[in-house]
């Protein structure tokens, strides 16, 4: 994935944690809560897991010249 889309896709992350977030902070404080409790912080550990993954260097899919292409020989 190219530096452009990683930076989509993290955009996209961070907004729906936030959105997740808020949701959960306003239904908690409607109950009588002030903290987003253990659910804000693994939706939070959650954002922060795919962000990592997002932006993980991935080597194990680039061919290095000594790959052999299957496909030549399932014909």
């Amino acid at each position: 994935m190219d530096k452009l889309g990683k930076v989509i896709v993290t955009i996209v992350v961070i907004v729906i944690c936030f959105t997740i977030f808020s949701v959960i902070v306003g239904v908690r404080s409607d109950n009588g809560a002030s903290t987003p409790g253990i659910l804000g912080l693994a939706v939070f550990a959650g954002a922060i897991a795919a962000i990592r993954a997002i932006w993980k260097k991935n080597d194990q899919y680039k061919n290095d010249g000594n790959d052999v292409d299957i496909d030549k020989y399932n014909k």
